[in-house]
């Protein structure tokens, strides 16, 4: 039994870090899109700074939010023009994070989507930015091994009056 816990905390590690990717990936994809549409320079160099830095929670898409600004700044002259770039990343990576990320992995990986949030946010609060990356396997971890705990003890059907 604690070989297949085991086996089912590798393959759920795996699926979320796929999962992740893949939410990366068209986050990243989104962003390319939405600076070719605003005229941002180098649109594609968007979406991939926007995919790699997607895997650090937080400071990632600041990092990324703060540079689109400064180019934003630099290329264009109307205040509209300035603004709109980082703000439409900022409501990019805002319904990602917020509403996306924890949807999809509450499904996929049978977690409560308030669960992947309460975690991301105790485990931020814990120990910063690798506590954020570190959030979610956390908490995979923590429910694998509940549920199989909570099979074996079935299983062994322990008579308390004994």
């Amino acid at each position: 039994l604690i070989t297949e816990m085991f086996a089912s905390v590798q393959s759920t590690i795996t699926r979320f870090l796929q999962i992740s990717a893949g939410i990366y990936f068209i986050l990243g994809a989104a962003t390319a899109l939405t600076m070719y549409l605003l005229d941002m320079p180098n649109p594609v160099l968007w979406g991939v700074l926007a995919a790699v830095f997607g895997f650090i929670p937080y400071v990632g898409p600041m990092i990324v939010f703060f540079c689109i600004g400064v180019v934003s700044l630099l290329t264009f002259d109307t205040w509209w023009q300035n603004l709109a770039p980082p703000l439409a990343y900022g409501v990019l990576t805002i319904i990602e994070g917020n509403f996306i990320t924890p949807s999809i992995l509450g499904q996929k990986l049978k977690l409560n989507p308030i669960a992947v949030f309460l975690s991301m946010l105790l485990w931020t609060w814990v120990w910063g930015i690798a506590g954020a990356i570190l959030s979610v396997p956390i908490l995979v971890i923590l429910v694998i091994v509940s549920r199989h705990l909570a099979l074996m003890v079935r299983e062994t059907d322990v008579d308390p009056s004994n």
